[in-house]
């Protein structure tokens, strides 16, 4: 994706936070937010420092990072649920999953550049669950497919582990 390309998406995502911040969603607001951040690398070195510039314009207060943290948390317990019952799953399950776990990466990746007091919790459990999965027999052709649409539906260029079409985990 070239830069233009990328900065008419960051463009997008920052007007959705805008809008999501403004009906009082601040937790689906900073997953836009985190998105951005997430593929700074890919701008040239100006595109990053101005992005850099906008993101961290966006002050968040203290309560709205407890509600992130806490969301955070809230999704890591709603990924345990889902992949403790059972061993096969389809991909619309898998690609619920894989969303949720991005964004907590996502997420963590940009309150951890920008705040420092943000607990680190461990995720390894998740992570561990979604490489047995990726790699099983039974569930591979799923996960491909939930990739394979998370990468096509995504709108970013996010280069995380969870969608290298390689499942080098």
């Amino acid at each position: 994706m070239k830069n233009t390309n990328l900065n008419e998406s960051f463009n997008e995502r920052l007007q959705l936070y805008e809008h999501l911040w403004q009906e009082g969603a601040p937790y689906s607001a900073v997953k836009r937010l985190a998105e951005i951040f997430y593929c700074l690398p890919q701008l040239d070195e100006a595109g990053r420092a101005k992005w850099m510039d906008q993101l961290w314009k966006e002050a968040l207060p203290d309560n709205v990072v407890q509600v992130v943290v806490a969301g955070i948390e809230k999704d890591a317990q709603r990924i345990r649920r889902i992949l403790s019952v059972g061993s096969k799953w389809n991909d619309d399950e898998l690609l619920l999953v894989l969303q949720l776990k991005i964004e907590i990466e996502m997420l963590l990746a940009f309150l951890k550049r920008r705040y420092s007091h943000i607990p680190s919790s461990s995720f390894d459990d998740i992570d561990e669950d979604l490489t047995r999965i990726a790699r099983s027999k039974e569930n591979k052709r799923d996960f491909e497919r939930a990739v394979s649409l998370m990468v096509k539906n995504w709108g970013l260029p996010i280069d995380i582990k969870w969608l290298r079409s390689d499942l080098s985990l």
